[in-house]
């Protein structure tokens, strides 16, 4: 197993401790790993420039899997050179239990934006419609016939007995 820097993926509101210290909202935190830019993103400056200013997903365009960290002061002292992106493909969880122990080791807190930015970024990456999905346009409201069903349903029921036979 190899050790790395991750990302918290999980939201800050359930990472509150209760009054105990516990983490007692979620039984795990789901964590992403950190890893340097590819090759092919240091060579292309369009693809470099698209990674480091986290393009917005739902405009069709950057990458959809990564979230560019960069290499901020904290982590160069910590002996990291090179830039780094958060990996939303590689992900693991640890037990809530553990999580306070983890929080001791952190080294960077993301501003609001850019958190903003990032919960958006994860969000996309597991959320992505497929062609299919596309396709047949449930893709933006899936739950459009959903209403119109139920209220359908709803109509026809008006009227009927409700008391057992």
């Amino acid at each position: 197993m190899k050790l790395s820097f991750c990302a918290v993926m999980t939201q800050c509101c359930e990472l509150e401790p209760n009054s105990k210290g516990e983490i007692a909202r979620v039984q795990t935190v789901s964590l992403c790993r950190l890893i340097p830019l590819t090759a092919s993103m240091k060579k292309d400056a369009e693809k470099l420039k698209s990674i480091e200013l986290n393009v917005d997903p739902r405009k069709g365009t950057g990458y959809k899997n990564y979230f560019y960290i960069g290499a901020p002061q904290e982590l160069r002292d910590l002996g990291v050179q090179e830039p780094l992106m958060a990996d939303f493909s590689q992900t693991t969880c640890i037990s809530g239990r553990e999580f306070p122990a983890a929080m001791a080791l952190k080294i960077l807190q993301l501003d609001d934006r850019t958190r903003m930015k990032f919960k958006l970024k994860l969000g996309f990456f597991y959320a992505k419609p497929l062609d299919e999905e596309v396709a047949v346009g449930i893709h933006e409201d899936p739950w459009k016939d959903d209403v119109a069903k139920s209220d359908s349903v709803e109509a026809a029921n008006v009227g009927e007995s409700t008391k057992p036979e």
